[in-house]
C-alpha cells in the first residue's frame, strides 16, 4: 500500500485543496467512553449519553444476526489514517479519529475538495444481517444528533458531493 501512495505525488486529473479526509476508529459503544475515564483520559465532547434510540435498534437486529454483542474497536485503524496522512502530506485538523469519527463530520467535511478519502471502519453489507438493507459504514454510534444513527448507508454516500481522484 504506501508503494502506491509513494507514486501519489504525480498529479491528477483535478484540482483538491486538501491531499487526504480520513475517519478512523470510530467509537462503538458507550463502554469505550467509560473505559477510558476509568483510566483519567477524557473523550472529547462525549458525554455518558449513550446510543440512540435508532442505533440500539440496529445493534439489536445485528447481535441477534450475527450471535455477537457488539462491533469490535479497529485500534491500529488510527494508526493507518495518521501513516497515510503522513505520507501524502494530510492535515493533522483532516483526520477524523474516535469521537470525532462521525456521521454528521462526513457531512460537514469538505469532501468536494479532497483528492482521497479514507474510511477505516467496519463495513456492513446490506442483506447478510437481518433489517440492514444496503451497505453501510460504521461511524462513531453514540451522541450523534436527532436524524443520525451513525451508519453511513450507501445510499447517503451516494448522495455526498464528492470529487475524489
Amino acid at each position: 500500500m504506501l508503494r502506491s501512495l509513494r507514486q501519489y505525488g504525480k498529479p491528477g486529473y483535478g484540482k483538491w485543496e486538501k491531499p487526504l479526509i480520513s475517519f478512523a476508529d470510530p467509537i462503538f459503544s458507550p463502554d469505550e467512553v467509560t473505559a477510558k475515564e476509568e483510566k483519567g483520559m477524557k473523550c472529547k465532547g462525549i458525554t455518558q449519553r449513550g446510543m440512540k434510540e435508532e442505533t440500539e435498534l440496529v445493534m439489536q437486529v445485528l447481535t441477534r444476526s450475527t450471535g455477537g454483542g457488539e462491533l469490535k474497536r479497529l485500534k491500529e485503524s488510527s494508526e493507518e489514517a495518521t501513516a497515510i496522512a503522513d505520507e501524502v502530506q494530510g492535515r493533522k485538523e483532516d483526520i477524523y479519529l474516535r469521537e470525532m469519527a462521525t456521521e454528521e463530520n462526513v457531512y460537514r467535511a469538505d469532501l468536494k475538495n479532497s483528492r482521497c478519502i479514507l474510511f477505516s471502519t467496519h463495513g456492513l453489507l446490506g442483506g447478510d444481517f437481518s433489517g440492514v438493507a444496503e451497505p453501510a459504514l460504521a461511524m462513531t454510534l453514540i451522541n450523534n444528533p436527532p436524524g443520525r444513527e451513525g451508519f453511513l448507508t450507501m445510499s447517503k454516500v451516494l448522495g455526498l458531493d464528492l470529487n475524489p481522484e
